[in-house]
């Protein structure tokens, strides 16, 4: 497993803003337990709400594994927004 850490971006670039941000999701387009690969649960796991744990893995028979990982933010006023990332897990390039 590699861990990411997600960017506290929207503070970068609007000092100002009070903004209470998290990774909210992950999903993958390969099965966690699937054909051709180690077939070791979990394949991705939210450690909090900045970081998230990714098996570089993916099957031997696919293009490669992305996962879609999600932060949702929440501001004043009961205000959220939603966006997401994608990370991927190439097929192995000789």
């Amino acid at each position: 497993m590699r861990q990411l850490t997600s960017a506290p971006f929207l503070r970068t670039y609007i000092p100002a803003l009070s903004l209470d941000c998290a990774i909210t999701s992950v999903t993958s387009n390969e099965p966690i337990n699937g054909l051709g690969d180690g077939d070791v649960s979990p394949d991705r796991q939210i450690v909090d709400a900045h970081h998230v744990n990714l098996r570089a893995e993916r099957s031997g028979t696919g293009t490669g594994r992305v996962y879609t990982i999600t932060i949702t933010c929440a501001g004043g006023g009961g205000h959220t927004a939603a966006k997401t990332v994608k990370v991927t897990a190439p097929m192995a390039q000789h």
